[in-house]
């Protein structure tokens, strides 16, 4: 059991915070090891998640994963900004993130909800085909997500599936092999 408490926890993000804005990757990497950063207490940079901050400076992928191991959590990134909010940031911001699926498949492995939906209602299976993201089609269907979930617009909901007859890019082309393979 370590010393700290919620006000050394706060202390150490704000840290990272300061370290994450100056692009200080060596001493974010550093900070994230520290004991007074609790697994048990939410990571909160400003009232966002740790990892959802970091996405968005563009951190280096290995700070992504090693937040995770230190004990980041997918669960309370998604109690906060709802389900699949990584991984609809992550697609989202895939043109400008180099090694966005690197990042995307931890998030996953990690617990992030395939199933999940944008706050905007669509799934994310569908952004994926929207945005002809083979390789995010590939690793949520890896994951579990179910093409037939039909998303959040009311009477004009549709499927993946639906979406992907419609499209026939080359994430639709494999989403529907994909499924014709299960």
């Amino acid at each position: 059991m370590n010393n700290c408490n919620v006000d050394d926890h706060q202390r150490m993000l704000l840290e990272i915070k300061r370290h994450c804005i100056d692009a200080n990757w060596f001493e974010v990497s550093a900070l994230l090891e520290s004991e007074c950063l609790d697994a048990e207490r939410r990571w909160l940079v400003d009232g966002q998640p740790l990892l959802h901050f970091l996405t968005l400076l563009r951190a280096p992928t290995a700070l992504f994963d090693k937040a995770i191991l230190c004990g980041y959590s997918v669960f309370d990134h998604e109690e906060i900004l709802g389900s699949g909010s990584i991984l609809e940031l992550l697609l989202r911001e895939s043109n400008s993130i180099a090694d966005w699926p690197q990042m995307f498949r931890s998030a996953l492995k990690a617990g992030a909800d395939p199933n999940g939906s944008s706050s905007g209602g669509e799934r994310l299976l569908e952004i994926a085909l929207k945005r002809d993201l083979v390789a995010a089609v590939e690793m949520l269907v890896d994951y579990g997500a179910r093409a037939q979930n039909k998303n959040f617009f009311g009477e004009e909901s549709i499927t993946a599936l639906d979406l992907a007859s419609e499209l026939g890019n080359a994430a639709a082309k494999r989403l529907l092999e994909l499924t014709v393979a299960n």
